[in-house]
């Protein structure tokens, strides 16, 4: 039997690590924290929102930190909610 070429050899070796990469248990990221808002606060971000603009609404409530998405998404639950009570 002949001796196997250094070719075959580091062959093996990657496939046996690619072997332990795909194999291995995912890493899971943990997510950010969520800034926790109260029924009261949501309505009256949802408010301030509708009556003006989400940029001035960022600017006037910095102290919670809110990300625009958060505040799109409350202005509209708040205008919903608003038309479904009329």
């Amino acid at each position: 039997m002949e001796p196997k070429s250094s070719e075959c050899k580091v062959k093996e070796l990657c496939n046996e690590e690619l072997e332990k990469v795909y194999t291995a248990a995912p890493v899971s990221k943990t997510r950010g924290k969520y800034t926790l808002l109260s029924p009261d606060v949501r309505v009256r971000v949802g408010k301030f929102a509708s009556e003006h603009s989400i940029p001035k609404t960022l600017e006037h409530y910095t102290d919670l930190n809110l990300k625009r998405t958060t505040v799109r998404n409350l202005k509209n639950a708040y205008i919903e909610e608003r038309s479904r009570t009329r």
